[in-house]
Parts: C-alpha cells; structure tokens; sequence
C-alpha cells in the first residue's frame, strides 16, 4: 500500500515580473525520501520563458535562475504516473537513486540556452548505478537544437539491470544533438535508436541484464522486512493513539478537579467534588442492600405467620364437624 500521494505538483524556477523579475534558485525542486510514494502528474519547470525578457531566441533573467535537479527519487518502490522534468542547468534533470522504482511516461526538455550543458554529462534521466531493479515505460528527452555547442552524450543513463520500454529523444532544429539514446553508468556501453520520423526516434527497449538469483531473492527479503517493519510501525502507532485517546479522557476527567498542587492524586480526588460523591453513594448502596434484606425478612415472617394462623384455624373447623356429627 502507498505511504503517500502527490497529485497535480507543479514547481516552477524563474523571473517574473509579479515579483519584480528576481533571479532565484533552488538545488532540487523535489525530493522523495519516504517509500512507497505515489507520484501523479509532476510538472518541475525550469522557466525557459517569462514576462521579463527571457524567450525562445533571448536569454534573460530566468537563465541566470540556479536549478540542479527537478526530481531526486531516494525512497523505495517509489510509483509515478505522468513526470516531466525541465530545463535544469546543473545537473541531471531526473535522479533515481531508490530501489524497485516504477516511472509510467516522463518528458524532459534539455536547457536550450546553456551552451556548455551537453559538455557536462548530464543526461535528461539518470539512474543511479547502484540501483538493481527499476521499470520505466513510455519516456522521452528532447531538445531545441539552438545554442548548445556540443552534443549530448545520451538522453538517458541507466544501470545495467534497469527494464526501460518505449525510449524517444527528439531534436528539434538543422541538427542532431544526441550521441546515443542511453548509455550504461559512466560506461563507453551505449545503444542508439532503432529508427527515426524524421527528428523523432525510437527503441522498444533498453537491453538490460536480468538479475541474479541472489539479487533476486536479496530484495525479495528486503521487501519482507520493509512490510514486517511497516506492520510493527503500525502497531506501535495504534497502541500510542490508545494510550493518546486514554490520556485526553483522563485530562478532561481531571480537567473538572481543583488543581492542589501540594497534594497526591487521592487526595486531590478525596477534596473534589467528585470525591465528595463517592460516598455519598456509596453510603445510598448499603442503604438499598440493608432496606432489600430488612424488606425480605419482613416479607417471609409475614408469610410463616399467616401460615401458622391458617393451620390453626383448620385443626379448630375440623374438631367443631366432628363433635357436630
């Protein structure tokens, strides 16, 4: 089960005039450190445009706007539906560093008007090398083919065990700017695309490395004890909302009491009202009980003596019919 949703984020680094075309920054837009996290519809822009003079053909205010990442994955079985990541000047636009991620359709757009930004080596999405299960379906990096000096040296940077399916890059512009689709880690391995029509190309899949056994069964058994410790965590929460709710009905109770700081809590009791009342019925109990037993005995010595009284009264009519006959 999710430990969390994000729904309809949109974060956005630029200049505008609304606040009098300041230039900001921020290193990571956004950060997932919990697991089991459901992202849907992320957008994380970096602004390419705005109302003080940043455009397609100009750079301005927004460029001069400090962004290293738009998405940093940390958590475990971290599920996304509908990501885009863009514009990032410093860094990788997607870092997944977090186990047993699943990502359904991302779009990223490389930062156009950072002419040094291909030299760099980053890539529009990246896989941590030390991750050993993730799944991705549907994922595209794209850039408008202006100002960048040199190439791009992949749109994606993968582990070689990574399951990637349906991988674009686009280039839009007189020429092609991406070296290969993805490349393994830091590695010289990487693959192209199988086709293009005409700036926008494609592969089914990234050839990944199945796991090993050990590796298998390795996370099968971290997953166990993640769930046997979200059990427990569970638990626990449930036994200190008891011990919540027990405590706020004892403050109300002793909320009505006089506060006699000096005192132990007998005493304290003893001195309030509802000391007082303790008693009071009490003493009402015995009086019922005593009144019960006394109404009792009442009631079965008026029985034995009518009793009596009638047998009496019959030995007398039945000597007086003998006489008589």
């Amino acid at each position: 089960p999710a430990s969390g949703i994000a729904s309809d984020v949109f974060t956005r680094i630029g200049s505008f005039k609304y606040r009098d075309c300041p230039v900001v920054r921020a290193d990571t837009m956004v950060e997932i450190n919990s697991d089991n996290v459901v992202l849907d519809h992320l957008w994380l822009w970096h602004a390419d445009h705005d109302d003080c003079g940043t455009d397609l053909p100009n750079k301005g205010p927004s460029d001069k706007c400090f962004s290293k990442h738009g998405i940093v994955v940390n958590g475990r079985r971290v599920t996304s539906y509908g990501l885009a990541s863009e514009h990032t000047p410093k860094g990788h636009m997607l870092v997944w560093n977090g186990e047993e991620g699943n990502v359904h359709f991302y779009q990223s757009e490389i930062p156009y008007h950072q002419e040094d930004w291909g030299a760099k080596g980053y890539a529009g999405y990246y896989v941590a090398p030390h991750v050993r299960k993730h799944l991705a379906h549907g994922v595209g990096v794209y850039i408008i083919a202006f100002e960048l000096k040199e190439s791009i040296r992949s749109a994606f940077i993968l582990p070689k065990y990574a399951q990637v399916y349906n991988m674009f890059n686009v280039t839009i512009g007189p020429k092609a700017l991406f070296r290969n689709l993805a490349c393994v880690d830091d590695t010289d391995t990487c693959y192209q695309t199988e086709k293009c029509s005409p700036m926008r190309c494609y592969r089914a899949a990234f050839p990944f490395e199945k796991l090993p056994p050990a590796i298998v069964q390795e996370l099968k058994g971290e997953k166990l004890k993640a769930e046997q410790r979200a059990k427990r965590e569970k638990a626990k929460e449930g036994s200190e909302k008891r011990k919540e709710t027990k405590e706020i009905i004892r403050d109300e109770v002793l909320g009505v009491l006089p506060v006699l700081p000096e005192k132990d809590g007998i005493h304290r009791l003893a001195s309030s009202p509802l000391g007082h009342a303790v008693p009071l019925c009490v003493g009402l109990l015995i009086v019922g009980a005593v009144a019960t037993r006394v109404t009792t005995f009442a009631l079965q010595w008026r029985t034995r003596h009518v009793s009596s009284r009638e047998w009496a009264l019959s030995e007398e009519l039945s000597e007086l019919t003998h006489h008589a006959s």
